[in-house]
Formats: structure tokens, C-alpha cells, sequence
């Protein structure tokens, strides 16, 4: 080859890897909105082992990872012959800090889904999975960030569901 010919041929490779660098990861709202998609029976040919992570794919070999996983599967699916309201991308929410995110959907209360409880990601390669925090997810991702959870809301103590003692006596 001539040295103009190998220029070339570096400056051709040299865009491409820089092109494949710039790619944008996939946003995880239209990720989430696939999954919700996928739950409600609209992305028949998806599967649930389509969004979970690569760390817990790899447990699935195990009994306990395919119980889990079957537990998983018939929790999220809906019921036999439900037909249910495709999810709209614009109502998925989202909340990211580094490689994690939530995921919920807000719109009307008689939508399927709507209110149900967020749902964790983890990003990894540049795509998002579903995280559910087991050993192997934690060993490689490590754990869910604390400022990313939800709050739950604190039960009232007793002192707050009954009414004060009358002082002064006992």
C-alpha cells in the first residue's frame, strides 16, 4: 500500500472508532418504556431474560436462580387473557445517578401499572437491565445507591394512634 493509501485507511478507522465511542447509550426511559411495554403483553416477542442483568443471567443456571426467576415471571405477568393498555413513553419516570437508575410510570390511575413500585436498573455496556440486588449483581455492579431508594413511609408510633394518659394518675 502507498503511504497516502494508509492515510487514508487510519483516518477511515480512526472516525469509525470514534463514531462507535460517541454512541449514545440507551436512554433508560425508552428502555424502561419497552419493559412496562413488555408486561403488558404489547412486545410478545420479548422475554423477561431480555432485561435482566448479565450477573443474574448467570445464576439462572442454578436452581435457586431459575426459582427465581420463575417466581419473578409469574409476579410481573399479568393474568391469562388480561388485556392491557400500552404503556406511553412520556409517562415513564426516571431518576439516574451513575449507572443506576428507577423507573415508574405515572399517568391515570386506570392504567395498568400506574402507582405500581419503581423499578431498579443497572447500566452495563452501555445498556440498562433490570437489577434486583443478588450476590453475584452486587460482587459486579455493587450495591444499589441509599439516595436513590425510596423512602417509606414511617409507621406512626403507638404514642400517635391513641390519645395521651390523663397525668397524674396510676
Amino acid at each position: 500500500m502507498t503511504s497516502r493509501a494508509l492515510t487514508w485507511l487510519s483516518v477511515f478507522l480512526l472516525v469509525g472508532v470514534f463514531a462507535t465511542a460517541c454512541t449514545p447509550a440507551q436512554p433508560i426511559e425508552r428502555r424502561a418504556h419497552g419493559f412496562y411495554s413488555f408486561l403488558t403483553g404489547h412486545r410478545p416477542s420479548d422475554s423477561f431474560e431480555d432485561y435482566i442483568s448479565p450477573a443474574f443471567r448467570s445464576e439462572i443456571t442454578t436452581q435457586q436462580g431459575k426459582s427465581r426467576l420463575e417466581m419473578l415471571t409469574m409476579a410481573l405477568r399479568p393474568a391469562s387473557g388480561t388485556k392491557l393498555d400500552a404503556p406511553k413513553l412520556e409517562d415513564v419516570r426516571a431518576i439516574t445517578e451513575g449507572d443506576f437508575a428507577l423507573t415508574w410510570l405515572e399517568g391515570r390511575p386506570d392504567q395498568p401499572l400506574t402507582d405500581s413500585p419503581p423499578m431498579r436498573w443497572v447500566k452495563v455496556k452501555g445498556r440498562w437491565y433490570l437489577y434486583f440486588g443478588t450476590a453475584k449483581e452486587y460482587e459486579q455492579y455493587k450495591d444499589f445507591p441509599s439516595s436513590l431508594r425510596r423512602e417509606e413511609p414511617e409507621v406512626p408510633g403507638g404514642s400517635e394512634l391513641s390519645e395521651s394518659a390523663p397525668s397524674g394518675t396510676g
